[in-house]
């Protein structure tokens, strides 16, 4: 069952990107990308506490902690930054390799930060039912 929520919680993810994106690749709000983010680092830590608990070679690898948890989120969160900054560079020829505004990096900083905070609050609330 919790299987089916994290898929569907997936779509209801990739539903509200899609519905809160501009033609030209940005948010129609400038706060839309927030609530986005903590909500994927929510989701890839209940993805990783529920498979970790499923599939035993998961734990043995990486136990589901706190702070695995949190590397995990950031390790997949780092991967959908470079997957952004070339999706500007290749797709929407915002920058080049050498004009890249220093936003960009703040930006990035501040996306891996609600990554963290929504793996943070999912963990404690997923705390008893997943960690041994």
């Amino acid at each position: 069952m919790f299987a089916i929520s994290l898929f569907l919680s997936l779509l209801a993810i990739f539903a509200a990107n899609f519905l809160g994106m501009n033609p030209d690749g940005g948010y129609i709000y400038w706060w839309y990308d927030i609530p986005m983010h903590i909500a994927g680092g929510a989701w890839v830590a209940a993805a990783f506490l529920y498979l970790a608990r499923k599939y035993e070679w998961i734990s043995r690898i990486a136990k589901p902690t706190i702070f695995t948890t949190l590397a995990v989120v950031l390790l997949v969160g780092i991967g959908w930054e470079i997957f952004e900054y070339s999706m500007d560079i290749l797709v929407f020829r915002l920058h080049t390799l050498s004009t890249v505004p220093l936003y960009i990096l703040i930006d990035s900083l501040h996306d891996l930060a609600n990554d963290l905070l929504g793996a943070a609050i999912i963990w404690w609330i997923l705390r008893r039912r997943f960690i041994a």
